[in-house]
């Protein structure tokens, strides 16, 4: 999945700071046995005389880079390859005066198109150790500019840039001028991205991204001004499910190195109660329709319903606890929250983004799916699960009720972390408990049925399999018959064995990573397919 041109950008990057405080040998030798490896150099028998010699303080003879060119470090496997990168930004390898925090974020731009990301696994006094894992990678929008996208921008940046400005805004980046500017700011706008639009030659995605980039590059972050239009511009982005990568590309996948400063969002203000919306009810409470005029975007807000429960005191506590998990899942398939706070009345309340589509029990009750439209949705809730267990995050409670999708099936999401649990980094390998819950129903692992404080991955991954199976065979995965049901669904063979492992016991399941793994597969051989030429 690393494209040469990865592997290229991470030379250009690494190329003369990869070993940090250490001497080659002594980097070297933290990932590789080097008196295992060969010597190139006939006066030695192993590579620890070759590098002794060739590198400082012996006659450094070699380039700054030569790692990447070694055909003894197998950096050309992607694992190899990942483990070298994430060692250079090591607490006991990286320079005292790396910005380490900065060094990551550019890596991570580097390798999120392909698929790939560092993360914080754990912690060396105080420090980030970090590790690889594979994430969604992001997509270069296509076609023209959808009607939501361009008065989405329009708004925002009539709202902050004056007409000089805009003009400006759009002619730095030469884009095609428009006959008519229109009456007003916004008007004006529209004009610019819909001209550029209509035109063949134009690069308008690309353009727009450099555009906008004058706003959001990392650069352009420590100017307060600028922080409203970030926020804005970002939200609107969102909304139409992109994402803004440095460099000036627009994506339509996670956008997951960007820096915190970026991330911030202004708390604003709610509208008067009365205007807004039900949209039903969710986990602890009522879900309403809420607009923000200024941004000119809906979201979703859940407010606290302390009647229903025994004991309110614990369940606001646990309202909450989902506040602050969503706050540390930033994933395109998970519902993202941009504030929490309390009401005049002192109820809690969780302000998310709002999705336009329904939960996924209600859209099978209306049809069925594919086969391979359930690969993709399996392959998106692995995905948002891989990105949620990263953090030692797990949802515990998957069925389908929690699952949106849009009409299409184009976009999913996961939803109701209120009973996941943050497992803390000092006991993250120990067998964790949590306050008695009483769980039930088709998709929860057997092993939580029987004791309700169990905590892991594993459970997850059943309740997956489990959902993965209602949507291949039609019924949830109970009773008798379920493995000669996997076994006339249509799915290939090595994916019925992965569903079929997903159902088993603990020990015998995937993790999300290689379920995820296996699905991404399966995709790249329909591709594959797909491009064959049809026969004579």
């Amino acid at each position: 999945m690393i494209t040469e041109l990865t592997r290229r950008d991470l030379r250009d990057l690494l190329a003369d700071s990869w070993s940090g405080r250490l001497t080659d040998a002594a980097f070297i030798s933290r990932i590789y046995d080097l008196n295992s490896l060969p010597s190139k150099d006939p006066r030695f028998k192993t590579m620890a005389g070759d590098i002794a010699q060739h590198t400082p303080p012996g006659n450094p003879d070699w380039e700054s880079a030569w790692p990447f060119d070694d055909d003894r470090l197998d950096l050309d496997k992607e694992d190899v390859l990942l483990r070298f990168v994430a060692e250079t930004v090591h607490p006991a390898v990286a320079e005292p005066d790396l910005d380490v925090e900065r060094r990551v974020w550019e890596i991570n731009n580097i390798l999120s198109p392909d698929g790939y990301e560092l993360f914080p696994a754990r912690a060396m006094s105080g420090r980030p150790v970090f590790s690889a894992r594979t994430t969604t990678p992001r997509r270069t929008p296509t076609g023209p500019f959808s009607s939501s996208l361009v008065s989405g921008i329009a708004k925002v940046l009539a709202a902050y840039y004056s007409h000089t400005e805009i003009d400006s805004l759009f002619e730095d980046q030469d884009f095609p001028r428009p006959n008519d500017f229109g009456g007003n700011k916004v008007e004006k706008v529209k004009a610019w991205l819909r001209t550029a639009d209509r035109q063949p030659e134009f690069d308008h995605w690309r353009g727009l991204g450099v555009a906008l980039g004058a706003v959001l590059e990392p650069e352009a972050a420590e100017d307060s001004a600028l922080r409203g239009p970030q926020v804005a511009i970002r939200a609107s982005l969102g909304q139409c499910g992109m994402g803004y990568v440095p460099g000036g590309f627009l994506t339509t996948g996670i956008v997951s190195a960007t820096p915190p400063a970026v991330l911030a969002v202004p708390q604003g203000t709610l509208p008067p109660q009365q205007e807004w919306e039900p949209l039903g009810q969710g986990g602890f409470g009522t879900v309403y329709a809420v607009r923000d005029e200024q941004l000119g975007i809906d979201f979703a807000l859940k407010v606290f319903d302390p009647s229903p429960f025994a004991n309110a005191d614990d369940a606001r506590a646990r309202f909450l606890r989902e506040a602050g998990i969503l706050f540390q899942l930033r994933h395109e398939n998970i519902i993202r929250i941009f504030q929490a706070g309390t009401l005049s009345d002192g109820r809690p309340f969780i302000k998310m983004e709002r999705f336009d589509g329904e939960n996924l029990q209600t859209f099978l009750d209306r049809r069925p799916v594919t086969a391979e439209e359930s690969v993709d949705i399996i392959g998106r809730l692995a995905a948002a699960l891989e990105h949620a267990h990263g953090r030692s995050i797990f949802h515990r409670d998957l069925k389908p009720s929690n699952v949106l999708v849009s009409k299409s099936l184009g976009e999913v999401r996961l939803i109701d972390f209120g009973l996941g649990i943050l497992v803390e980094e000092a006991v993250a390998r120990s067998r964790l408990t949590t306050s008695a819950h009483h769980f039930g129903g088709a998709y929860s692992a057997p092993e939580l049925l029987e004791n309700a404080k169990v905590v892991g991955p594993h459970v997850d991954v059943y309740s997956l399999g489990a959902i993965w199976f209602r949507l291949v065979v039609g019924r949830s995965p109970q009773g008798a018959g379920i493995d000669s049901s996997i076994q006339s669904s249509r799915l290939t063979r090595d994916l019925k064995g992965f569903l079929a492992r997903c159902l088993s016991e603990p020990e015998g399941r995937p993790t999300v990573s290689e379920l995820l793994g296996a699905l991404r597969s399966w995709r790249r051989s329909q591709n594959e397919r797909r491009r064959l030429p049809l026969p004579p």
